[in-house]
């Protein structure tokens, strides 16, 4: 049987995880920063590491500033978590269509803007990419934040909303088993984030908001750590896959998995 996903961790893994527990600091600890920087130099942006991609999702939205009755656009055809997280705020979620290859258009969140939206979470849906720039453009119009859900996206992107939230679940490219990011313009607004994620502090138990807890554990940045060493040979190795999918004459979209559309697919622009 072809398995859905098997995590690779035949590189530093296992090193960079006794160094971590040798040094006695499992939960904070130096590998915590270590990939945090090897994210923001792949990805350009500003990456606050925490517990899940749900947990991203939730901390993007409380730093955005949605909450209580505010209005959040998402697609009709993503996971759970990011209605989950929208109701947990206090938010009312809308939901738009989406096109045949799953992804939320520019049109559809128009469409549903004028209703008094204050945010939109475009889904990266099967790692491929919402078009960012039409969607921009309208939120930018209708003074929406934007949160990228890009928990399936496999290869650099140009991140372009407010805010961009990343999974390392087993099953996505790079893993840490449980955990996820969220990229931040700004250093200011990864400190907002930062606080959120960490109880709400501002300093050492003083607390000036009622915050959660939803760190990412020293072990597990240890794991992405050495998974990010190896991000570019990750990448490679589903290009070959996808391309022996297409020797074998079996077409279809998105590159974290291959979806196979019963209708013709419809293009998006990037």
């Amino acid at each position: 049987m072809i398995p859905f996903a098997e995590p690779d961790l035949t590189g530093n893994e296992r090193r960079y995880l006794l160094e971590a527990l040798d040094s006695g600091w499992i939960s904070k600890g130096d590998f915590i920063t270590r990939f945090e920087l090897k994210l923001m130099e792949r990805f350009g942006w500003h990456a606050v590491v925490c517990s899940s991609g749900t947990a991203a999702l939730h901390l993007a939205l409380l730093a955005g500033g949605i909450g209580h009755g505010a209005r959040v656009i998402l697609p009709d055809l993503t996971f759970a978590s990011a209605a989950h997280v929208v109701k947990h705020v206090g938010a009312e979620l809308v939901l738009a269509d989406v096109d045949s290859c799953g992804l939320i258009s520019a049109a559809a969140v128009r469409e549903l803007a004028y209703q008094g939206a204050r945010a939109v979470m475009p889904t990266h849906l099967f790692g491929q990419q919402c078009d960012m720039r039409s969607i921009m453009a309208t939120a930018r119009e209708y003074g929406l934040l934007v949160i990228e859900d890009a928990a399936e996206m496999c290869r650099p992107w140009m991140i372009q909303g407010d805010f961009a939230c990343m999974s390392f679940y087993g099953n996505k490219q790079i893993t840490t088993g449980e955990g996820g990011a969220v990229f931040c313009k700004t250093q200011w607004s990864a400190d907002i984030v930062r606080k959120w994620r960490d109880h709400g502090m501002k300093h050492a138990y003083w607390h000036d908001r009622p915050g959660l807890n939803y760190p990412m554990t020293n072990i597990q940045a240890a794991i992405g750590t050495a998974q990010m060493e190896r991000y570019e040979e990750f990448r490679a190795r589903r290009d070959v896959v996808q391309g022996r999918y297409r020797e074998a004459g079996i077409e279809g979209f998105g590159d974290w998995v291959l979806v196979t559309p019963k209708k013709p697919m419809q293009s998006v622009e990037t």
